[in-house]
């Protein structure tokens, strides 16, 4: 078991047959910046999952999408895979202000729960893409998405 210790503590995982994923991690105190983003070593600021994240904020690694419940990407989040989702839960029902779309993915937001009601069609573009909903009249009013790998048209 991992314990964090005063003055922070350091891990090699490799000698724990852990090293498929992450060869090192460093648990400290403290260590977030404005955003309430933790930074590390490198300066490089990491999401709640330890994946990193550029200057820009954008995200790194198996993040297809992710709802936040303010515009700007702000606030609280709710990750989002490929896949369909009827309901996205009362925690997030009519409470999601902008969304932030990983290249090469397409989502779909609903107004109502099983995909019924308007619908906004959000694509991810190089580097990512983010959207404040009030933008297109539609803050804090989804409640069911579809996201999916974007078709590319063959010539």
């Amino acid at each position: 078991m991992l314990q964090g210790k005063p003055g922070g503590a350091s891990y090699n995982l490799a000698g724990m047959n852990f090293n498929d994923m992450v060869s090192s991690y460093k648990i400290r105190k403290g260590g977030a910046d404005d955003s309430g983003r933790r930074a590390d070593d490198s300066g490089r600021r990491a999401d709640d999952s330890g994946r990193r994240t550029d200057d820009s904020g954008r995200m790194s690694g198996d993040n297809f999408c992710r709802f936040y419940e303010q515009a700007n990407r702000r606030g609280a989040h709710l990750k989002g895979a490929p896949g369909n989702r009827s309901y996205v839960g009362d925690r997030w029902n009519d409470k999601i202000s902008s969304v932030w779309v990983e290249n090469g993915y397409t989502i779909i937001i609903y107004e109502k729960a099983s995909f019924k009601g308007k619908r906004h069609v959000l694509y991810g573009k190089p580097g990512g893409t983010s959207y404040n909903l009030s933008d297109m009249n539609f803050d804090n009013m989804a409640s069911s998405y579809k996201i999916q790998r974007s078709r590319i048209k063959k010539k």
